[in-house]
């Protein structure tokens, strides 16, 4: 018998081993504030959505997709908590999948500071009955592939996703780029310029609130796509407004 460790990404492989007559035997490591693990299950089978598994002629070609996403986290007026998620939104390109929610700190004990309510919009009381960023990974995990990129600005938020990603499930299982290093780095900018500067400048819209999750990422999600649509003329318009 050969002992095969998988994440839950992992879930299509398996599935396709099982059906192709591998003999497996399947224990899933589950995080819900602190590590939980479930008893061996013999039946791969059963451990995986039904609508995968009808037959193999269902197994199709993935087409990449972009998704953009913005974290925000417990702070207070002089240090981020980047362990501590308190929002999260994922948006794809192809306006198909949005997740947009709150998410409860994992410690039971967490205060969300004065100036953090202010910063964000966020309160306490609005946290306690939130899932745990584990819950919210779970969501992730189940609208994204292998293949997708997921786009953030600045790289507090890639690492945060890093190493929550570490802590679930012993990888990171997910493709993220940040797209404010390479915007950085084709305008020649010698300093990480600000979402929401970069979003003003390019698009002369002045209305959307930093900080809130769904804004930010809605910001990333745009000047993404104006970027992409013409490099130059976007390097040209922030050059021009950031001096």
């Amino acid at each position: 018998m050969k002992l095969l460790r998988i994440t839950i990404r992992r879930r299509e492989t398996l599935r396709t081993l099982a059906l192709n007559g591998c003999k497996l035997w399947v224990m899933k490591l589950s995080y819900v504030h602190k590590h939980t693990y479930h008893k061996p299950n013999p039946n791969p089978i059963a451990m995986i959505p039904h609508q995968i598994y009808n037959s193999k002629k269902q197994i199709k070609e993935y087409a990449m997709k972009h998704f953009f996403m913005d974290l925000e986290f417990l702070c207070d007026e002089d240090f981020a908590y980047e362990d501590d998620v308190i929002a999260i939104c994922l948006l794809s390109e192809d306006d198909q999948f949005e997740l947009t929610s709150l998410v409860k700190p994992y410690d039971e004990d967490f205060q969300v500071s004065e100036y953090c309510t202010t910063l964000t919009g966020i309160t306490q009381e609005s946290l306690l009955d939130k899932p745990y960023f584990s819950d919210v990974y779970e969501t992730m995990i189940e609208n994204t592939s292998d293949e997708d990129i997921i786009y953030v600005w600045g790289n507090v938020d890639l690492e945060a996703v890093y190493k929550l990603s570490i802590e679930i499930a012993g990888e990171l299982e997910f493709n993220i780029v940040d797209f404010q290093d390479e915007f950085m780095q084709y305008c020649g900018l010698a300093f990480r310029p600000g979402l929401k500067k970069v979003y003003e400048a390019l698009t002369d819209d002045t209305a959307l609130t930093h900080h809130d999750v769904r804004n930010d990422t809605v910001m990333l999600k745009k000047i993404y796509q104006i970027f992409k649509a013409d490099p130059k003329a976007a390097m040209r318009k922030v050059k021009g407004r950031m001096r």
